[in-house]
């Protein structure tokens, strides 16, 4: 597929596909189990608002499964928009949880948290994951869970 932008024609990512499916097993926690034969071995994860040692794609979903059946079961997610070019997709979307579960840094203290973030999905020309990148607010979004001290 190709689109147009300021008269060019652009081509959007050939594994548009492949991406919607990664994006929802991660968001619904699913785990690393379920995304495997999507991304390449040791694919790389990059988000400065979460800890450094969740730098590969398999660790943050499996994080993320953490935090859908323990620490914040029956969380969601709202897709906004998908754009794309010839070897990235990112979507934006709000994800919320409340913490009722255990897992988080403090004991379940039944707060709500809803965020903005986006993912961008870097694919190599196999269609693999290669890179996945999340921009979200962890200040604001950990401080309405309750997970920061007060200032």
């Amino acid at each position: 597929y190709q689109r147009r932008v300021h008269g060019d024609l652009i081509p959007m990512a050939k594994f548009l596909n492949q991406a919607k499916v990664v994006y929802d097993l991660i968001e619904t926690g699913k785990g690393a189990a379920a995304i495997r034969e999507y991304i390449v071995p040791d694919a790389l994860f990059v988000c400065e608002s979460l800890p450094p040692n969740i730098d590969r794609v398999e660790v943050y979903a499996d994080w993320m499964r953490a935090q859908a059946t323990g620490t914040m079961p029956g969380c969601s997610y709202k897709l906004h928009s998908v754009t794309s070019n010839s070897q990235a997709v990112t979507f934006f979307a709000t994800f919320t949880g409340t913490h009722t579960g255990e897992g988080g840094p403090v004991p379940p203290t039944h707060k709500t948290m809803s965020c903005h973030y986006t993912y961008t999905m870097i694919f190599n020309e196999l269609g693999k994951i290669v890179r996945l990148v999340k921009v979200f607010n962890g200040f604001t979004t950990f401080a309405q869970l309750g997970w920061l001290p007060p200032s």
